[in-house]
């Protein structure tokens, strides 16, 4: 025991305690929480495996802290490599998984320090915790936390599994306080001088250590009132070593978060064995267990923070060395986003590069969220510039944060521009990475077609890859097939894409890969109209091989696009919303917006709720900034064809025809929209007319090519054109029966859909009366226009029409308008009149359809 420490048996003797599963030592920093448990661990010696897991800063992840846990007890050699870790990668819920694997394999102790560093996943960490205890009655738990756990609040605290001890019960007592100052105090004054600083320092650990360093070097006794000792306390420790070797070798050991023995001597010299003795027995830091059969050497937080201020500020080209070795040593050991924070800290953006490529293979969700966006942030501009895998990775970071995406697009130019051909010494994986850089970043800024381009290119080189280089490609095969798949499909290019999602999907060698995969093929099919296709793909994805959480992230947004879709399909509106029900972590950042958006308008519709939300999207898609996935793109086409028809649904054939308007190479998904428009006229030979022109278009799926020809079914059983109706119900049957899409016959008014049901039942045709036969929830009641408001508003009126979009009651109406109550009284009544409305809600909704509000559109680009 080092004399800079106390054995403090008190409290080991209560976590030696078996009585509860649970410990949690909850106090703030310099309380001894960690000396103690390291103290306790090395008492229990070899008689129970310990798997030790200190948790980093940015460890706010529950898929990543599972895989942090597993890794350490892989790394200790307590469960078996493969088994474990594929189960903690193919299931959304591994607390089950975990927990067969501990019971079976008998006591054992789990200890997580430093657990304020969870941040955000705390609440959910708690509770997988207590159920983990119910899967492993023999696990012991041991967490320490600066921070704030509901381990230690309310309820849980009472639970009869779980011990709190809290800064009161690790604060030294005054009988400790004593023994640990006693040889640090002459004896004539050693009474006096104890008490004074107990009471100075109320019990406060780090207070103490202070204070004894204090009294070794000088009579004065520092005191306090509640100053923050750590400082101090690192000063004392510093100048304890000013002048020896130890002082240099601190400095250098400081940067990573811990070093093992051969990391420390490769940054600190050949006396590491010895030099880190010293320091454990004086109280700088402590070993901690890492792997198997090896232990990392963990300075006290304050002597860290000190010591690597002190390089950094004096001595960079040093603090770049060490940084840049220890950058690759936490890579070795899979702790990512640690080591891409060092590499960056040590400007070897070079080792960054690699470090992202590993990310995105390693954990696919890293590259999803904005996670990484702090770390690279602190990248030059001029560096973003030169490099493609940086700037995508930080484009990325940005695109996935509505405040950043904004962004997003400068730093994704570059990777978009760059040539994969090239980048010189790069191996095939990191080619195939390189060209889902320039394929995904061409898409995000809204260059489909050179997307496409770029994506023909990476498919190109992956067709010439012999069989070795693409076993070497492991898991990013599928990553790089299904984005080329996408870049595809959003210039039309179906049957391709679908090749190519196939490929994918093969070639997904572990269970969550092929997961990801499965869901492109879902998506895919269910939004062309392949329903069949669609239906045996879902039932390929295994719900239980999703990594935790996985299954409501955008890993999975394809799938619930197409799960959506499938129940479009049946007029099941409230359950294809209820598909993204938690899943608000991608619905705004994902590119996917344009087709998430799609089945919400769609499901909108069928309820009824046309007007205010069609206003809303539609000021969405045409905003200066517009959300992410919108271009001259087959997704943005179908957007805008739904986004017409609700504008129809609503009344305000103004709104639908403007954006009709729009430009789109893909306008065969317009298709079914524009021959509404005409019907909307009361011009039914028109839409019989433009029928052949209409199909011709490119970027028809089954699904448009259904949606148009329906309609014209519907105009030709109106202009009583018997024959033409009856080729047209052929045609629509027959796809039908071979595709099995029904969404489009929402479309039709209940007037029409009645007619083209009594139609196909006098035809006599099977497949036409079951197509119209099911269930179907028409979107329209009937196409009526809503005239023109009874009189024009006033310029005044006008001003209070748009306030009452901000302001919702008439005092607030008042104020803003610097008017009484009773002018706005006045105003709202004839406002009222005019509109044919009798109270708020229904005037503005009454407005959105007239188009009162303004045009704002803006044409996209």
């Amino acid at each position: 025991m080092s004399d800079q420490t106390l054995r403090r048996n008190r409290l080991l003797d209560r976590l030696e305690d078996t009585s509860w599963q649970m410990y949690v030592l909850s106090a703030p920093s310099g309380f001894g929480k960690t000396t103690l448990l390291r103290s306790w661990v090395g008492d229990i010696g070899s008689s129970v495996p310990v798997a030790w897991v200190s948790l980093a800063a940015d460890s706010d992840n529950v898929a990543g802290f599972w895989r942090r846990v597993v890794s350490t007890a892989r790394r200790l050699g307590q469960f078996e490599d493969r088994e474990l870790a594929e189960l903690i990668d193919s299931t959304e819920d591994p607390v089950p998984a975990v927990g067969r694997f501990i019971d079976a394999a008998g006591p054992r102790v789990l200890v997580l320090d430093s657990y304020e560093n969870l941040r955000g996943a705390t609440a959910q960490i708690d509770v997988d915790l207590l159920r983990l205890l119910d899967h492993a009655p023999e696990l012991r738990v041991v967490i320490t936390t600066r921070g704030r756990t509901g381990l230690a609040d309310g309820g849980a605290a009472l639970d009869s599994r779980l011990r709190l001890l809290t800064e009161r019960e690790l604060a030294f007592t005054a009988d400790e306080t004593a023994a640990f100052l006693r040889s640090a105090v002459s004896p004539e004054d050693s009474e006096s001088r104890i008490l004074r600083a107990h009471l100075d320092t109320n019990g406060y650990p780090l207070a103490l250590r202070a204070t004894r360093l204090a009294l070794t070097r000088r009579a004065d006794l520092p005191t306090t009132e509640t100053v923050d000792w750590r400082a101090m306390v690192a000063d004392y420790l510093k100048q304890q070593l000013a002048g020896s070797p130890a002082h240099e070798f601190v400095r250098r050991t400081s940067v990573p978060p811990y070093v093992d023995a051969e990391l420390a001597e490769h940054l600190g010299g050949a006396d590491a064995a010895a030099l880190i003795a010293d320091l454990e027995w004086n109280g700088f830091g402590r070993w901690i267990p890492y792997a198997r059969g090896r232990s990392v050497f963990q300075y006290v937080e304050s002597v860290r923070d000190v010591f690597l201020t002190d390089l950094r500020e004096n001595d960079p080209r040093t603090f770049y060395r060490s940084a840049s070795i220890s950058a690759s040593w936490l890579l070795a050991n899979d702790e990512h986003e640690l080591a891409l924070s060092l590499a960056i800290d040590a400007t070897n953006y070079a080792l960054a590069e690699s470090i992202f490529r590993t990310v995105v293979v390693a954990n696919p969700e890293s590259y999803t969220t904005d996670r990484l966006g702090a770390h690279l942030s602190r990248i030059p501009r001029s560096v973003l510039l030169r490099s493609p895998v940086l700037a995508f990775a930080y484009g990325l970071a940005q695109l996935s944060n509505v405040g950043t995406r904004a962004g997003a697009a400068e730093a994704l130019r570059t990777p978009a521009l760059h040539s994969v051909e090239r980048q010189a010494g790069l191996s095939a994986t990191e080619v195939a990475l390189h060209h889902v850089f320039k394929a995904g970043s061409l898409r995000w800024i809204g260059r489909f077609a050179d997307s496409a381009a770029a994506a023909d290119v990476g498919m190109a080189h992956f067709h010439s890859l012999g069989r070795d280089d693409r076993d070497a490609l492991g898991e990013v095969g599928p990553v790089a097939l299904r984005h080329h798949a996408y870049s595809l499909f959003q210039v039309g290019r179906f049957a391709e894409a679908q090749r190519i999602v196939d490929l994918a999907i093969s070639a997904a060698g572990r269970p969550w890969s092929r997961n990801y995969t499965l869901v492109y093929g879902l998506g895919l099919s269910a939004f062309e109209g392949r329903v069949p296709a669609a239906r045996a793909t879902a039932s390929l994805i295994d719900p239980d091989k999703w990594p935790h959480d996985h299954a409501h992230s955008y890993m999975n947004a394809l799938g619930r696009i197409g799960q959506a879709t499938l129940l479009l399909d049946d007029f099941d509106f409230d359950g294809a919303l209820a598909q993204f029900d938690d899943c608000e972590a991608f619905l705004h950042t994902a590119e996917f917006w344009p087709l998430i958006n799609w089945v919400f308008a769609h499901a909108r519709l069928g309820l009824g709720a046309v007007g205010t939300e069609t206003h809303r999207l539609h000021e969405a898609v045409f905003a200066a900034q517009p959300p992410p996935g919108i271009g001259d793109s087959v997704a943005t086409a179908a957007l805008l064809n739904i986004l017409a028809i609700s504008w129809f649904a609503a009344g305000n054939r103004k709104q639908a025809l403007d954006v009709l308007k729009q430009r789109q190479t893909h306008n065969g998904q317009l298709a079914p929209a524009e021959a509404l428009s005409r019907m909307t006229t009361g011009n039914p030979d028109a839409v019989l007319r433009d029928l052949p022109a209409l199909e011709a278009r490119t970027g028809h799926t089954v699904r448009s090519t259904l949606a148009t020809l329906t309609v014209a079914a519907a105009a030709a059983v109106q202009t009583e054109r018997a024959e033409v109706a009856a080729t047209l119900l052929r045609r629509i049957a027959a796809l039908h029966e071979c595709h099995g899409p029904r969404l489009q016959l929402m479309y039709l008014s209940s007037d029409d859909l009645a007619a083209l049901r009594a139609f196909a039942s006098d035809l006599g045709e099977p497949a036409a009366v079951a197509h119209f036969a099911g269930r179907v929830s028409p979107g329209i009641a009937r196409w009526q226009l809503v005239e023109p408001a009874t009189a024009a508003l006033s310029r005044r009126e006008q001003i209070v029409l748009e306030a009452m979009l901000r302001f919702d009651s008439r005092a607030d109406l008042a104020e803003a308008l610097h008017v009484s109550e009773h002018t706005v009284k006045s105003q709202l009544r004839s406002i009222y009149k005019k509109l044919g409305v009798n109270n708020r809600d229904a005037a503005i909704e009454r407005a959105i359809t007239l188009g009162l509000f303004g045009d704002r559109r803006r044409e996209l680009r």
